[in-house]
């Protein structure tokens, strides 16, 4: 998230241009349906807020396919493209690709790498969602640049493509005029974010609003929250353990310690751990503290020291440290940036974090 611009606000919300942006999409069979709708739906209600604010529409979204013609969804649902050859001498604003099914045949495919690298010289955004990092990075636009991708193609994305410096495990990254999001969901919070970037923090808020997003989440948050990965654990000790860890998050004791409370080993108690819910039982406590300590800080007035004692960390200077290293910004930072309607009480809080 960023500071709402002065210079970008009302009906000269994309900065005085009454010209909409092109989001061109690159369109293939097998695309993730999500990952193209998902997008458009935030640039669309970025030019319906900015036309009640009396300014013209932002942005013309259209998508682009090899030959033109109906391209079928990974869902099944058949979108309408347009030939690449019909944007010949168009310059793009934005190049989106999705993730999908079928990137495979898009990174074998030397048309579609040829006309992505001759519209990419003009565009001002190359952006990349999910495993559409690797379209980008077959086409060999991504060396020397940071990026993500879906957590479960970070392994053979780095050993495919050494050069680029994959981010793993957070939501979304934006490097120059390169972007990336690790999947559907992160794709729309990076559209948002670029919303933010075009038109302002405003229009961004209410882009958020319309479509029913609770917050705008910062790329560096992670892809798999601790939250789902108990949710996703199926053996009943291990269940228990990361319930018993979220509701003692500030006087969780040593994972030895858990593994005996739980009749285990700590080396047995690590591998199943990381088996159900994809996290070491340390990284899942680390995830734990970090989110418990996130909604404090957006749903309460209570101050840092406060906040880590409640979450886990010895004090606020060493959640402010963890807070930089994963988050990339201060946890007073954060809770500036993340909090639009001023405090609120922490009704919202896990019962974990109510003490």
């Amino acid at each position: 998230m960023r500071p709402p611009s002065p210079a970008v606000s009302g009906k000269n919300a994309i900065r005085g241009n009454d010209t909409p942006r092109l989001i061109l999409l690159m369109a293939y069979d097998g695309a993730q349906l999500l990952s193209l709708t998902g997008p458009c739906e935030a640039f669309s209600a970025a030019n319906k807020a900015i036309e009640g604010e009396g300014g013209p529409p932002a942005y013309a979204i259209a998508a682009a396919s090899v030959r033109g013609g109906n391209i079928q969804s990974a869902a099944g649902l058949v979108i309408n493209t347009r030939p690449f050859g019909d944007f010949a001498g168009v310059r793009p604003d934005t190049i989106v690709i999705p993730g999908g099914s079928g990137i495979r045949p898009v990174m074998a495919d030397k048309a579609s790498l040829a006309w992505l690298r001759e519209a990419a010289v003009s565009a001002r955004r190359l952006v990349a969602f999910g495993g559409g990092a690797f379209i980008l990075a077959a086409a060999g636009l991504l060396g020397g640049h940071r990026c993500v991708t879906h957590w479960r193609f970070e392994e053979d994305f780095e050993r495919e493509f050494p050069e680029v410096r994959l981010q793993r495990g957070a939501l979304y990254v934006r490097d120059g005029r390169i972007s990336s999001a690790a999947g559907a969901s992160a794709s729309l919070d990076l559209a948002i974010d670029m919303v933010e970037e075009d038109a302002g923090h405003a229009i961004a808020a209410k882009v958020a609003h319309m479509l029913v997003v609770p917050r705008l989440r910062p790329g560096e948050q992670p892809q798999i929250s601790a939250e789902l990965a108990a949710q996703s654990a199926e053996q009943p000790r291990i269940v228990q353990a990361a319930e018993w860890i979220a509701r003692h998050i500030d006087t969780c004791p040593p994972v030895g310690d858990l593994a005996r409370q739980f009749a285990m080993s700590e080396r047995n108690f690590s591998r199943r751990f990381r088996q159900e819910t994809g996290l070491s039982p340390a990284r899942f406590i680390e995830q734990t503290r970090l989110e418990t300590a996130r909604r404090w800080l957006v749903s309460s007035t209570a101050s840092l020291e406060s906040v880590a004692r409640r979450s886990g960390f010895s004090s606020a200077g060493h959640l402010s440290q963890v807070f930089r290293k994963t988050m990339g910004v201060t946890p007073l930072a954060y809770r500036k940036a993340a909090r639009q309607d001023g405090p609120t009480s922490p009704e919202d809080l896990p019962p974990s974090a109510k003490k």
